[in-house]
């Protein structure tokens, strides 16, 4: 079974031995997360729940891209969080929220419009508007300690 605490250690390790920079990048991402989760009051059930996923995931699998398969197993291990205890990163909802906003207010300012103009005004708009929005959701997750605070 692989624990927060072996998981730390094995990310830890493939630090130490020299990777670039965009490895190092994705290992101390993981790290971090698995560092909050440690920092958090976590119940017996929730701990191993969360250890279960980790063992799932099978991080210590040799692979030829190890930096492309741990960053999708981070994502996965994120989504898994959110999804089961729904922790997210900081500023999560902002930038889905700005992503969301684009892509319809690009839709809303072309129909409003009707001219090329209306896609860039529309994009813009949108844009502070998912983000506003994002930035209220993020706000109330932090209220209710459902965010992983990253250093």
């Amino acid at each position: 079974m692989m624990t927060i605490e072996k998981a730390k250690f094995f990310l830890k390790s493939l630090l130490q031995q020299g990777a670039k920079n965009s490895e190092i990048k994705i290992y101390q991402k993981f790290l971090d997360v698995l560092i909050s989760l440690e920092n958090r009051d976590l119940t017996t059930s929730q701990k191993n729940s969360i250890e279960e996923e980790l063992t799932n995931l099978d991080l210590k699998q040799p692979h030829k891209n190890r930096k492309r398969y741990l960053r999708k197993k981070r994502n996965a291990f994120l989504h898994y969080l959110k999804s089961a205890f729904s922790l997210v990163l900081k500023e999560h909802y902002a930038n889905y929220g700005m992503s969301l906003g684009m892509a319809l207010g690009v839709a809303i300012g072309t129909v409003i419009f009707k001219e090329s103009s209306g896609t860039g005004i529309g994009l813009c708009v949108g844009m502070f508007l998912g983000y506003c929005v994002g930035q209220h959701l993020d706000k109330e997750a932090f209220k209710q300690n459902l965010v992983l605070i990253i250093t």
